[in-house]
């Protein structure tokens, strides 16, 4: 039985950042399952604005219902900024076992405090956002798709009738291929801000009817049909 979504929307205050001897301040992931380890994510531990967890534990379960995936993340909502200065990623813990009984990994969302308060859109398009990044890796694992590989993202631009961007850092953000994929699921999926649209020089996903009709196959093909998550 999965864990309710309550428990993996998971609050860390200012107050919990861990300070190494050596490096930068950090926090630390905590994954439900015991053969996955945590990720130390660094951050400036100047005390932020957290996001609102009422509000992105609404948003998850909104778009978790729309998209179900087998591998459900833990959602962690930070008092403090990540160094990249973003705001916020998504990752995976990689669960190793010979055994078929186990998610071959453990999803999870860090949403990054900022220093002043963070307006509720900003929430609800993180939240899609975000898990539109895991929604991508999901189905390229369904698909036998190598992990970290570019098949997916490539076929995807063709849809999109671009050339696919793998450019990442300052200022090549917007032409990523991968926020693109995000940003689409976001608008195609779930209706989230759709007026949003931060990809300077690529069409709105409104204008374009296949990019729609190719989440919609993808919600037929990949959309999980066992038990549904429970926001509680």
């Amino acid at each position: 039985m999965k864990e309710r979504l309550s428990n993996r929307v998971i609050s860390i205050p200012a107050g919990a950042v861990d300070w190494p001897f050596h490096g930068s301040p950090r926090v630390l992931t905590r994954p439900r399952n015991r053969k996955a380890y945590g990720y130390p994510v660094e951050v400036d531990p100047f005390p932020c604005y957290q996001h609102d967890v009422e509000l992105v534990t609404e948003v998850a379960a909104k778009v978790e219902s729309l998209f179900p995936m087998e591998w459900v993340p833990n959602y962690y909502v930070l008092g403090v900024e990540d160094l990249g200065r973003t705001n916020g990623h998504s990752n995976r813990h990689m669960i190793y076992s010979e055994g078929d009984d186990i998610s071959p990994y453990e999803p999870y969302i860090v949403l990054s405090g900022k220093r002043i308060p963070l307006h509720p859109a900003m929430t609800r398009y993180l939240v899609a956002h975000e898990y539109g990044h895991l929604v991508h890796w999901y189905i390229e694992r369904k698909r036998g798709f190598q992990d970290h590989g570019d098949e997916f993202a490539k076929e995807y631009a063709g849809v999109r009738g671009i050339e696919a961007s793998f450019k990442y850092g300052a200022r090549n953000w917007h032409s990523n291929i991968g926020e693109l994929i995000a940003n689409d699921f976001r608008i195609c999926v779930c209706n989230i801000e759709p007026e949003f649209w931060p990809h300077e020089g690529f069409e709105h996903p409104d204008r374009l009817p296949e990019v729609k009709q190719f989440w919609i196959e993808q919600r037929m093909k990949f959309g999980w049909k066992g038990e549904e998550t429970k926001a509680a």
